[in-house]
């Protein structure tokens, strides 16, 4: 079982992190470039607000299952948003 867990961590983390990429180049060519340094300070405040949200979410969630539920679900559904938007 840790092994599928495993495995499955590894390929949802290269999932994710192709389509933030993807994401944040697309948006940077989109937006002019007098807004590109403002816009990727953002996108970096809302990393760093997920970072302070981990302890706060493992706090309430004692088991250790359910908050890799927690901390995985979003990364299930982002890259469905990303498609149609």
């Amino acid at each position: 079982m840790r092994y599928i867990s495993v495995r499955f961590t590894y390929l949802l983390t290269l999932w994710t992190f192709s389509c933030g990429l993807v994401s944040l180049i697309a948006v940077m060519e989109l937006v002019g470039e007098r807004y590109r340094a403002a816009l990727g300070t953002a996108i970096q405040i809302a990393y760093s607000l997920g970072y302070l949200l981990q302890p706060v979410i493992a706090y309430g969630l004692r088991d250790e299952f359910w908050y890799q539920v927690a901390a995985t679900s979003p990364n299930l559904i982002f890259p469905f948003i990303v498609m149609y938007v």
